[in-house]
Protein backbone atom coordinates (compact mmCIF):
# COMPACT_ATOMS: atom_id res chain seq x y z
CA UNK A 1 0.00 0.00 0.00
CA UNK A 2 1.34 3.42 -0.93
CA UNK A 3 1.23 6.58 1.14
CA UNK A 4 1.41 10.06 -0.31
CA UNK A 5 1.75 13.56 1.05
CA UNK A 6 2.50 17.13 0.00
CA UNK A 7 5.52 19.07 1.18
CA UNK A 8 6.51 22.67 0.53
CA UNK A 9 9.97 24.15 0.02
CA UNK A 10 10.09 27.95 -0.26
CA UNK A 11 6.51 28.13 -1.61
CA UNK A 12 7.14 25.24 -4.03
CA UNK A 13 4.77 22.29 -3.60
CA UNK A 14 5.97 18.72 -4.11
CA UNK A 15 4.05 15.43 -3.86
CA UNK A 16 5.74 12.31 -2.46
CA UNK A 17 4.37 8.81 -3.09
CA UNK A 18 5.97 6.16 -0.88
CA UNK A 19 5.74 2.38 -0.58
CA UNK A 20 7.88 -0.66 0.09
CA UNK A 21 9.23 -2.40 3.22
CA UNK A 22 11.24 -0.34 5.66
CA UNK A 23 13.72 -0.92 7.16
CA UNK A 24 15.41 -2.82 4.35
CA UNK A 25 18.92 -3.94 3.51
CA UNK A 26 18.45 -2.42 0.05
CA UNK A 27 19.18 1.28 -0.45
CA UNK A 28 16.09 3.50 -0.79
CA UNK A 29 15.13 4.56 -4.32
CA UNK A 30 13.76 7.94 -5.39
CA UNK A 31 12.04 8.25 -8.80
CA UNK A 32 11.69 11.60 -10.60
CA UNK A 33 9.48 12.14 -13.66
CA UNK A 34 10.30 14.13 -16.79
CA UNK A 35 8.95 17.35 -18.29
CA UNK A 36 5.15 17.59 -18.31
CA UNK A 37 4.74 14.27 -16.53
CA UNK A 38 3.94 12.81 -13.10
CA UNK A 39 4.61 9.75 -10.97
CA UNK A 40 1.85 7.90 -12.84
CA UNK A 41 4.10 6.75 -15.70
CA UNK A 42 6.67 5.61 -13.14
CA UNK A 43 4.14 3.58 -11.15
CA UNK A 44 4.94 0.19 -12.69
CA UNK A 45 8.65 0.58 -12.02
CA UNK A 46 7.84 1.92 -8.56
CA UNK A 47 5.80 -1.17 -7.72
CA UNK A 48 8.45 -3.62 -8.93
CA UNK A 49 11.22 -1.90 -6.98
CA UNK A 50 9.01 -1.54 -3.89
CA UNK A 51 8.78 -5.31 -3.55
CA UNK A 52 12.29 -5.31 -2.08
CA UNK A 53 12.72 -1.95 -0.38
CA UNK A 54 11.47 1.60 0.12
CA UNK A 55 10.66 3.64 -3.00
CA UNK A 56 9.65 7.30 -3.20
CA UNK A 57 8.19 8.83 -6.37
CA UNK A 58 8.25 12.63 -6.34
CA UNK A 59 6.02 14.99 -8.36
CA UNK A 60 7.65 18.35 -8.98
CA UNK A 61 6.06 21.82 -8.67
CA UNK A 62 3.83 22.83 -11.59
CA UNK A 63 3.44 19.23 -12.78
CA UNK A 64 0.91 16.51 -11.89
CA UNK A 65 -1.78 19.06 -11.05
CA UNK A 66 0.36 20.73 -8.39
CA UNK A 67 0.32 24.53 -8.00
CA UNK A 68 2.45 26.47 -10.46
CA UNK A 69 5.55 27.99 -8.84
CA UNK A 70 5.43 31.72 -8.09
CA UNK A 71 8.72 32.17 -9.95
CA UNK A 72 10.70 30.71 -12.83
CA UNK A 73 12.84 27.68 -11.96
CA UNK A 74 15.77 26.55 -14.06
CA UNK A 75 17.28 23.08 -13.64
CA UNK A 76 19.66 24.20 -10.89
CA UNK A 77 16.92 25.90 -8.85
CA UNK A 78 14.51 22.97 -9.20
CA UNK A 79 17.25 20.51 -8.23
CA UNK A 80 18.12 22.55 -5.17
CA UNK A 81 14.51 22.40 -3.93
CA UNK A 82 14.25 18.71 -4.83
CA UNK A 83 17.36 18.04 -2.75
CA UNK A 84 15.61 19.56 0.27
CA UNK A 85 12.64 17.20 -0.23
CA UNK A 86 14.99 14.21 -0.45
CA UNK A 87 16.82 15.33 2.67
CA UNK A 88 13.50 15.54 4.54
CA UNK A 89 12.80 11.88 3.77
CA UNK A 90 15.43 11.06 6.36
CA UNK A 91 16.42 7.76 4.76
CA UNK A 92 20.09 8.45 4.09
CA UNK A 93 21.80 8.40 0.70
CA UNK A 94 19.37 7.29 -2.02
CA UNK A 95 19.54 5.74 -5.45
CA UNK A 96 18.25 8.68 -7.49
CA UNK A 97 16.46 7.78 -10.74
CA UNK A 98 15.23 10.32 -13.30
CA UNK A 99 13.54 9.91 -16.66
CA UNK A 100 13.99 12.23 -19.66
CA UNK A 101 14.27 15.78 -18.23
CA UNK A 102 14.14 14.11 -14.83
CA UNK A 103 17.65 12.90 -15.65
CA UNK A 104 18.80 16.51 -15.63
CA UNK A 105 17.25 17.20 -12.24
CA UNK A 106 18.73 14.08 -10.63
CA UNK A 107 22.19 14.63 -12.09
CA UNK A 108 22.12 18.21 -10.78
CA UNK A 109 20.98 17.07 -7.32
CA UNK A 110 23.84 14.57 -7.16
CA UNK A 111 26.35 17.17 -8.37
CA UNK A 112 25.16 19.74 -5.81
CA UNK A 113 24.51 17.38 -2.90
CA UNK A 114 26.55 14.16 -3.20
CA UNK A 115 25.92 13.41 0.47
CA UNK A 116 22.26 12.72 -0.37
CA UNK A 117 22.90 10.30 -3.25
CA UNK A 118 24.66 6.95 -3.51
CA UNK A 119 23.98 6.32 -7.21
CA UNK A 120 22.36 8.15 -10.15
CA UNK A 121 20.27 6.52 -12.89
CA UNK A 122 19.47 8.55 -16.02
CA UNK A 123 16.70 6.86 -18.03
CA UNK A 124 16.23 8.19 -21.57
CA UNK A 125 18.40 11.23 -20.76
CA UNK A 126 18.08 14.53 -22.62
CA UNK A 127 19.29 16.56 -24.44
CA UNK A 128 21.71 15.49 -27.16
CA UNK A 129 23.77 18.61 -28.02
CA UNK A 130 23.16 17.95 -31.72
CA UNK A 131 19.38 18.11 -31.22
CA UNK A 132 18.96 20.98 -28.76
CA UNK A 133 16.15 22.69 -30.66
CA UNK A 134 12.39 22.74 -30.21
CA UNK A 135 11.90 21.30 -33.70
CA UNK A 136 14.29 18.39 -33.19
CA UNK A 137 12.75 17.44 -29.85
CA UNK A 138 9.20 17.76 -31.20
CA UNK A 139 9.99 15.46 -34.12
CA UNK A 140 11.60 12.87 -31.84
CA UNK A 141 8.67 13.02 -29.40
CA UNK A 142 6.20 12.59 -32.26
CA UNK A 143 8.06 9.55 -33.56
CA UNK A 144 8.16 8.02 -30.10
CA UNK A 145 4.44 8.56 -29.51
CA UNK A 146 3.69 6.51 -32.63
CA UNK A 147 5.69 3.61 -31.21
CA UNK A 148 4.61 3.62 -27.57
CA UNK A 149 1.66 1.51 -26.30
CA UNK A 150 -1.72 3.32 -26.22
CA UNK A 151 -1.92 3.25 -22.42
CA UNK A 152 1.30 5.21 -21.96
CA UNK A 153 0.26 7.71 -24.62
CA UNK A 154 -2.96 8.26 -22.65
CA UNK A 155 -0.97 8.99 -19.49
CA UNK A 156 1.39 11.32 -21.35
CA UNK A 157 -1.45 13.27 -22.96
CA UNK A 158 -3.46 13.75 -19.76
CA UNK A 159 -0.35 14.72 -17.79
CA UNK A 160 0.57 17.28 -20.44
CA UNK A 161 -2.92 18.75 -20.13
CA UNK A 162 -2.54 18.99 -16.34
CA UNK A 163 0.85 20.64 -16.76
CA UNK A 164 -0.39 23.25 -19.22
CA UNK A 165 1.39 24.82 -22.19
CA UNK A 166 2.90 27.88 -20.41
CA UNK A 167 4.72 25.89 -17.71
CA UNK A 168 5.74 23.20 -20.19
CA UNK A 169 7.33 25.76 -22.53
CA UNK A 170 9.05 27.50 -19.61
CA UNK A 171 10.66 24.24 -18.53
CA UNK A 172 11.41 23.22 -22.12
CA UNK A 173 13.60 26.29 -22.48
CA UNK A 174 15.62 25.24 -19.46
CA UNK A 175 15.76 21.62 -20.63
CA UNK A 176 17.28 22.62 -23.97
CA UNK A 177 19.86 24.84 -22.28
CA UNK A 178 21.07 22.48 -19.56
CA UNK A 179 24.51 20.89 -20.26
CA UNK A 180 23.90 17.52 -18.60
CA UNK A 181 27.13 16.02 -19.98
CA UNK A 182 29.17 18.72 -18.25
CA UNK A 183 27.40 18.15 -14.95
CA UNK A 184 27.78 14.38 -15.31
CA UNK A 185 31.53 14.94 -15.48
CA UNK A 186 31.33 16.57 -12.03
CA UNK A 187 29.59 13.62 -10.35
CA UNK A 188 31.25 12.08 -7.32
CA UNK A 189 28.89 9.07 -7.43
CA UNK A 190 28.39 6.42 -10.14
CA UNK A 191 26.03 7.07 -13.06
CA UNK A 192 23.98 4.47 -14.93
CA UNK A 193 22.62 5.60 -18.29
CA UNK A 194 19.63 3.51 -19.35
CA UNK A 195 17.75 3.69 -22.67
CA UNK A 196 15.26 1.71 -24.70
CA UNK A 197 16.80 0.15 -27.79
CA UNK A 198 14.37 2.02 -30.08
CA UNK A 199 14.31 5.33 -28.23
CA UNK A 200 14.35 8.16 -30.83
CA UNK A 201 14.86 10.82 -28.14
CA UNK A 202 17.89 9.41 -26.30
CA UNK A 203 19.99 7.94 -29.10
CA UNK A 204 22.68 5.34 -28.56
CA UNK A 205 25.61 7.56 -29.56
CA UNK A 206 24.42 10.31 -27.22
CA UNK A 207 23.96 7.87 -24.33
CA UNK A 208 27.46 6.52 -24.87
CA UNK A 209 28.89 10.03 -24.75
CA UNK A 210 27.00 10.77 -21.54
CA UNK A 211 28.24 7.52 -19.98
CA UNK A 212 31.82 8.35 -20.98
CA UNK A 213 31.51 11.87 -19.56
CA UNK A 214 30.94 10.55 -16.04
CA UNK A 215 33.95 9.52 -13.95
CA UNK A 216 32.16 6.23 -13.19
CA UNK A 217 29.57 5.61 -15.89
CA UNK A 218 27.73 2.56 -17.22
CA UNK A 219 25.20 2.07 -20.01
CA UNK A 220 22.33 -0.42 -20.26
CA UNK A 221 20.05 -0.83 -23.29
CA UNK A 222 16.61 -2.41 -22.84
CA UNK A 223 15.95 -4.50 -25.99
CA UNK A 224 12.93 -3.62 -28.12
CA UNK A 225 11.77 -0.70 -25.93
CA UNK A 226 11.24 2.98 -26.64
CA UNK A 227 11.53 6.19 -24.60
CA UNK A 228 9.19 5.15 -21.77
CA UNK A 229 10.82 1.78 -21.15
CA UNK A 230 10.07 1.92 -17.43
CA UNK A 231 6.35 1.60 -18.26
CA UNK A 232 6.48 -0.94 -21.08
CA UNK A 233 9.23 -3.09 -19.53
CA UNK A 234 9.30 -2.28 -15.79
CA UNK A 235 10.87 -5.56 -14.69
CA UNK A 236 13.73 -5.27 -17.19
CA UNK A 237 14.41 -1.70 -16.08
CA UNK A 238 14.18 -2.67 -12.41
CA UNK A 239 16.60 -5.55 -13.01
CA UNK A 240 19.10 -3.18 -14.61
CA UNK A 241 18.82 -0.76 -11.69
CA UNK A 242 19.19 -3.60 -9.21
CA UNK A 243 22.21 -5.06 -11.01
CA UNK A 244 24.08 -1.76 -10.99
CA UNK A 245 22.75 0.80 -8.55
CA UNK A 246 21.32 -1.34 -5.76
CA UNK A 247 24.70 -2.93 -5.10
CA UNK A 248 25.67 0.46 -3.71
CA UNK A 249 25.57 1.18 0.01
CA UNK A 250 26.44 4.47 1.64
CA UNK A 251 27.99 5.84 -1.53
CA UNK A 252 30.50 3.05 -2.16
CA UNK A 253 30.26 0.01 -4.38
CA UNK A 254 29.53 -3.02 -2.28
CA UNK A 255 32.42 -5.41 -2.31
CA UNK A 256 35.04 -2.88 -3.41
CA UNK A 257 37.49 -4.11 -0.75
CA UNK A 258 36.43 -7.77 -0.90
CA UNK A 259 38.37 -10.65 -2.42
CA UNK A 260 36.69 -12.70 -5.14
CA UNK A 261 35.87 -15.45 -2.62
CA UNK A 262 34.37 -12.91 -0.21
CA UNK A 263 32.24 -11.42 -2.98
CA UNK A 264 30.99 -14.88 -3.98
CA UNK A 265 30.13 -15.73 -0.37
CA UNK A 266 28.35 -12.39 0.11
CA UNK A 267 26.22 -12.95 -3.00
CA UNK A 268 25.27 -16.52 -2.04
CA UNK A 269 24.29 -15.57 1.51
CA UNK A 270 22.12 -12.72 0.21
CA UNK A 271 19.59 -15.24 -1.14
CA UNK A 272 16.40 -15.82 0.91
CA UNK A 273 16.83 -18.43 3.67
CA UNK A 274 20.51 -18.92 2.76
CA UNK A 275 22.84 -20.57 5.26
CA UNK A 276 26.61 -20.94 5.52
CA UNK A 277 26.28 -24.36 3.81
CA UNK A 278 25.10 -22.57 0.69
CA UNK A 279 28.34 -20.58 0.59
CA UNK A 280 30.64 -23.62 0.63
CA UNK A 281 32.89 -23.49 -2.47
CA UNK A 282 31.74 -25.86 -5.22
CA UNK A 283 34.10 -24.86 -8.02
CA UNK A 284 37.80 -24.31 -8.65
CA UNK A 285 38.80 -21.47 -10.95
CA UNK A 286 42.23 -21.42 -12.54
CA UNK A 287 43.70 -18.73 -14.76
CA UNK A 288 46.32 -19.13 -17.46
CA UNK A 289 47.30 -16.66 -20.17
CA UNK A 290 44.22 -16.23 -22.34
CA UNK A 291 42.30 -19.04 -20.59
CA UNK A 292 40.04 -19.21 -17.52
CA UNK A 293 39.03 -22.73 -16.47
CA UNK A 294 36.15 -23.59 -14.11
CA UNK A 295 35.97 -27.10 -12.63
CA UNK A 296 33.30 -28.58 -10.36
CA UNK A 297 34.90 -29.83 -7.15
CA UNK A 298 34.83 -33.55 -6.48
CA UNK A 299 33.48 -32.92 -2.98
CA UNK A 300 30.73 -30.55 -4.11
CA UNK A 301 27.30 -31.35 -2.63
CA UNK A 302 25.64 -30.86 -6.02
CA UNK A 303 27.28 -31.95 -9.28
CA UNK A 304 25.90 -31.74 -12.81
CA UNK A 305 24.88 -34.96 -14.50
CA UNK A 306 24.22 -36.94 -11.33
CA UNK A 307 22.39 -40.05 -12.61
CA UNK A 308 20.19 -40.13 -9.51
CA UNK A 309 18.90 -36.61 -10.25
CA UNK A 310 18.27 -36.96 -14.00
CA UNK A 311 14.93 -38.54 -14.98
CA UNK A 312 15.30 -41.62 -17.13
CA UNK A 313 14.07 -41.33 -20.69
CA UNK A 314 11.20 -43.49 -21.76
Amino acid sequence: MSVQWLTTVERLTFRVVSSGPSPSLRPPVVLVHGIGMSHRYLSRLHDVLAADGPVFSIDLPGFAGLPKPPRDLDVVAMADALAEVIDRLGVGPVVLVGHSMGSQWVVEVAAQHPELVSFVVAMGPVVDPEHRTLLAQSVALGIDSLREPPDINAIVFTDYVRCGIPWYLTQLRHMLAYPIEERAAALAVPLLVLRGERDPIAGIDWCRRLRDAAPRGSLVVIPGQHHVAQHSAPRAVASAISAYALRTTEGTEMGTDMTDDEKRRDQLLAAPNATEDDAVPRIDVTHRPGVTRVDIREDADVRPGNPEEVPARE
